[in-house]
């Protein structure tokens, strides 16, 4: 083994370990300003906040050990991680407008003024 491969290894395994701790942030944040999946429609609600948060940290902490323990740094296990982190981007951002545009759906119509 030579030294380049080594190190391409320990980048792996450096970049798999910061994914999950990343992701056990993400999905653990409570009202933290700066950590978590922020969008705009996160920073309209706080129950779509916590949802998008959710998925977002679930998925990176899949990714993380994909990205550790794949067979070639080269390769990276065929893309999988990269190709796994982008669609939990996507479905965190689907969560989030989802959860917007129904929370907004569910609002009261205001009432009308001065009936003829």
């Amino acid at each position: 083994m030579e030294g380049y491969e080594l190190l391409r290894i320990l980048w792996a395994v450096f970049l798999g370990t910061f994914l999950i701790i990343a992701g056990l942030l993400t999905s653990k944040a409570k009202d933290e300003p700066g950590i978590g999946f922020r969008i705009g429609y996160t920073y309209l609600s706080e129950r779509v906040r916590r949802r998008a948060n959710r998925i977002s940290g679930i998925g990176t902490i899949i990714t993380g050990p994909l990205m550790a323990l794949s067979p070639s740094p080269d390769k990276l296990a065929g893309d999988t991680p990269a190709r796994l982190l982008g669609t939990t981007i996507l479905l965190a951002y689907l969560a989030a407008k989802h959860g917007y545009e129904l929370e907004e759906l569910s609002k009261e119509v205001p009432g009308k003024r001065g009936e003829l």
